[in-house]
């Protein structure tokens, strides 16, 4: 139990924390307590693990009986190697539970490996150990460790660095490291890592998709508008048109009606019978 208490504490508390310590700035060290029981006897090892990044620190490592100085690369090294038997189990477990570090769960999603798992007809628990090792500072030390995993994951790192070779120089380093240690490098399954590699999130989650879908649907939402609008004008000019040719019709029906009347004199003649020739003087 102390054991994953350590690695826990390291991997993800300690070593995301230690990130944040710049070179300029103060070192920052962590203290951990390991109670043990030896010979009925209570006996409590400490282990103290320092960023050792300002330039005035010295790291003298120390490993007595009851205390043991780490750096932060040490004491990932030692977590990770931990972790890698909890990832087997969790990974063997009737549901399976995929177990990122941060560094690993930058580079690629859960999804991710479940796919490269397929991908390159290997067990589910042994992509897990093998990225997550990989993914670590150092790991060119670790037997599971493996030289496309850590080349993705370097590149992936510096994909927001504006200096092109100071890029360049991390790249060709983790590069170096990993060939001086025995690891061989294959084309083709570096393919496969560095397609699977989306920064830690589901593929339809990238940057690069999720801009591509908003300006898509930016445009389908603009072309439904001009649509609407278009439909509308057309429906408000067949209303006008329905509205001018009723005003018509009914114009036409009232001349009709006027032309249809009889045509009637405006003044009246009196007609005296014949013979009747009465004197109106008399």
């Amino acid at each position: 139990m102390l054991s994953i208490f350590f690695c826990g504490k390291v991997l993800y508390e300690i070593g995301p924390e230690s990130r944040k310590v710049k070179t300029n700035m103060s070192d920052k060290t962590w203290v951990m307590h390991f109670p043990y029981n030896k010979d009925g006897k209570l006996v409590i090892r400490t282990a103290y693990i320092s960023t050792f990044k300002n330039a005035a620190s010295s790291y003298k490592g120390e490993d007595l009986d009851t205390k043991i100085v780490l750096t932060i690369k040490q004491a990932s090294l030692l977590a990770v190697q931990v972790l890698g038997k909890i990832c087997t189990k969790a990974a063997k477990e009737i549901e399976p539970k995929i177990l990122l570090t941060p560094l690993a769960g930058a580079v690629f999603s859960k999804d991710d490996i479940d796919k490269l798992s397929k991908d390159l007809k290997v067990d589910l628990h042994t992509v897990v150990r093998v990225v997550n090792k990989s993914c670590q500072s150092g790991a060119h030390y670790l037997d599971e460790s493996d030289i496309h995993v850590a080349c993705v994951a370097a590149i992936t790192a510096t994909k927001a660095m504006t200096n092109k070779q100071l890029r360049f120089s991390k790249i060709k380093k983790t590069m170096k490291q990993f060939t001086a240690a025995g690891k061989h490098f294959n084309p083709d399954t570096f393919k496969i890592y560095a397609q699977r590699s989306n920064c830690g999130l589901p593929e339809e989650l990238m940057p690069e998709k999720l801009i591509e879908d908003f300006d898509a649907y930016r445009e389908l939402a603009a072309k439904e508008a001009r649509a609407f609008r278009e439909n509308a004008r057309k429906l408000q000019e067949e209303e006008e048109a329905k509205i001018a040719a009723a005003e018509k019709e009914k114009e036409e029906a009232e001349r009709a009606k006027l032309l249809a009347r009889p045509v009637t004199s405006s003044s009246s003649t009196s007609v005296l019978p014949a013979g009747d020739k009465t004197d109106k003087n008399k």
